[in-house]
């Protein structure tokens, strides 16, 4: 196969299975890589060898020679249960699990031009939720399902100056695909029953990132990569059912309604090391600083037939998410000459305050525990099975929903979600 048809095909094949939706704390998905996983993501921003490095730094590409392909599957298997704290005045159920297991996608490939200068390319899905409940639950005028898929397409370029400093940029080109729905009291407007409302949105974006790798002393690397913030101007419409005539004050209709809406996915800066112990170990460290603080709302606006914005559709959720770090530790152990084991730990905050915390996104403080193994079964080829738990705190909800933005208080949900993750992976690394 050709080098363009190699390109065309694998960028094809990640338009596909790209999209894809996971359950998350916050909304990003960490899980781009399933080797990766296998150590908690720790050193990831100097990693030597691994094609799937290039998303934390595009860099890393220096330290391969020839032309590699990685596919990556990482399966997400969360559990997200509500359990009232006797506030909730709303009837109806606990929701059941309102993780949606999913299967998240990655590929890369990667050409050596000459001996210092790599091309990449990058097609994962870095953002997505889904969370849902039972459509008679007592959260249901909060939510009932919330879902994110993403799809990044991102060319890289890496150039290795010497022997002790390698620097690469990409560009990224973001699709996502937002819907909400949730349940609409009509007592809220002094009218009986109950409403339903459905708001889906899609928007493509674009960002860049750098990267640089330095061979600090004998067997380290100490690796820093930055990747910028997407704004995306959602464009999408509102489905509504069963409204009472009250409810048009807020700009919640019967039939279609067109919609505006803006979000900002963060930019994120890796700090990365990296250091062999002889051909043996390798030890690996990362420190992650996420700018969250671009989410400070979410508001959904009505568009009319000209495209002006015309007020908001039901009210402006406030959400004031805290800039976050991700801390990880992990160590690679080469076992025999071709079996490698993976283990890491990692700390990841989460940019949700208490007070804001919602059914939408309910996560919380999480700490991985991964491990993982690589079987490198010809010169050309190996794969890598990894696994790790995400033990996530308890996180407490108490929110009323249409206390903001006009509408009268209506159904309050208080109590705590109690949420974990099981993460699978799978990963092949072809040479050619």
């Amino acid at each position: 196969m050709t080098k363009t048809g190699f390109l065309v095909a694998t960028t094809a094949i990640g338009l596909v299975l790209g999209a894809t939706t996971a359950h998350t704390a916050g909304y990003a998905i960490k899980e781009t890589s399933a080797t990766q996983v296998g150590q908690a993501f720790a050193g990831s921003a100097a990693l030597k060898g691994d094609v799937s490095a290039m998303w934390n730094n595009p860099a890393t590409m220096t330290t391969l020679n020839g032309h590699h392909f990685s596919a990556s599957a990482s399966y997400i298997i969360p559990s997200a249960k509500f359990k009232d704290g006797g506030g909730s005045t709303t009837t109806g159920g606990n929701g059941g699990n309102g993780g949606e297991s999913a299967l998240v996608p990655a590929l890369y490939a990667m050409w050596s031009i000459q001996d210092n200068m790599k091309l990449g390319m990058a097609v994962t899905s870095p953002f997505g939720l889904a969370t849902q409940y039972k459509s008679d639950w007592k959260g249901r005028f909060n939510a009932i399902k919330s879902s994110m898929k993403s799809l990044n397409i991102n060319p890289n370029f890496a150039y290795k100056v010497n022997d002790y400093v390698s620097l690469g940029m990409g560009f990224s080109f973001q699709h996502v695909d937002l819907e909400l729905t949730r349940a609409v009291d009509n007592r809220t407007f002094a009218q009986p029953g109950e409403a339903h409302l459905k708001a889906t949105g899609k928007s493509w974006g674009a960002g860049f990132n750098l990267g640089a790798l330095f061979n600090t002393w004998e067997g380290g690397r100490l690796g820093v990569a930055y990747r910028s913030k997407i704004s995306h101007g959602l464009k999408g419409e509102t489905k509504g059912t069963n409204h009472s005539v009250d409810s048009a004050a807020a700009n919640l209709f019967n039939g279609i309604t067109k919609i505006d809406a803006d979000m900002t996915t963060p930019d994120t800066l890796d700090f990365s090391f990296a250091q062999d112990l002889g051909e043996t170990w390798t030890l690996l460290a990362s420190a992650v600083w996420t700018r969250w603080s671009h989410f400070n709302e979410l508001k959904i606006q009505r568009r009319d037939r000209l495209g002006v914005k015309n007020g908001l559709v039901g009210t402006a959720e406030r959400q004031a998410w805290k800039n976050t770090w991700f801390f990880a530790l992990g160590a690679n152990w080469q076992v025999a000459d071709n079996w490698m084991i993976r283990m890491g730990v990692a700390h990841d905050k989460s940019p949700i305050q208490d007070e804001h915390r919602t059914a939408k996104l309910p996560g919380n403080d999480r700490t991985w525990l991964s491990t993982g193994l690589d079987w490198k079964f010809a010169d050309w080829g190996k794969v890598a099975l990894t696994y790790t738990h995400i033990f996530i705190k308890d996180g407490k909800i108490n929110q009323t929903n249409g206390a903001d933005g006009g509408l009268p208080a209506g159904n309050t949900l208080q109590g705590k979600m109690k949420n974990k993750v099981d993460i699978i992976g799978l990963q092949a690394n072809f040479k050619f």
